[in-house]
């Protein structure tokens, strides 16, 4: 599953101060290093340190925000079934219809969903958390199609009784640290009354409306 790594926030005046000419650890005078320019450039380091949030704060954080839980899927050259579980689907955009979700820069999933190419969103039901953990697994011999029960739709892979499906075209990638965030122009749509499967605190559960208070 996908869970968050923290990234360095800086304060804008120490942002537009680095980018000065003159400060900065390649700052060059004549080809030769400004001592004052390296202090400089180290004391914007260790201020950019300081305002650097904690890793394990961050990810405990993220834990507690309910994701939806998807299983992305694509088809590759050879016409293989590809897949993987995704917590980080949303919608973007209804005006054109987008939606996004990002992948780890190491999926092997991201070959076969460049821009241009077709993919597909199964949001899955609250009885299909075992589909959930086959797809999150680390790639290994087989596939993780082995032994599900699914079918092609629209070309691409779909898994029967889950709680919604959409499909469409990969538009671009999107720059996000450690993970590549893909928007899709949204062709295909359809829901079904299945509770959803959501993902929290580092379990799976489902949505459950509050009481109205009388």
């Amino acid at each position: 599953m996908h869970s968050g790594r923290p990234t360095a926030c800086t304060d804008p005046e120490l942002a537009d101060q680095e980018t000065t000419p003159g400060i900065g650890v390649h700052c060059v005078l004549s080809d030769v290093f400004h001592p004052e320019a390296l202090c400089r450039a180290a004391e914007i380091e260790h201020a950019r340190r300081q305002l650097m949030i904690d890793r394990d704060a961050f990810v405990e954080l993220m834990s507690g925000v309910c994701a939806p839980v998807t299983v992305i899927t694509a088809t590759g050259a050879d016409r293989r079934p590809h897949g993987s579980t995704v917590s980080s689907f949303a919608s973007l955009s209804l005006d054109p219809p987008l939606v996004s979700f990002a992948l780890d820069r190491a999926s092997g999933l991201l070959n076969h969903l460049q821009p241009g190419d077709r993919v597909g969103v199964n949001i899955l039901g609250a009885h299909q958390r075992a589909l959930a953990s086959a797809f999150a697994r680390r790639s290994q011999e087989g596939s993780k199609f082995d032994g599900v029960a699914w079918t092609r739709r629209a070309g691409l892979p779909h898994l029967p009784e889950s709680a919604g499906w959409t499909a469409g075209l990969v538009q671009r990638h999107v720059d996000g640290g450690d993970h590549i965030l893909l928007v899709v122009c949204v062709e295909e749509a359809e829901t079904t009354p299945v509770p959803p499967l959501t993902y929290a605190r580092r379990v799976f559960g489902t949505h459950t409306p509050l009481a109205v208070a009388s």
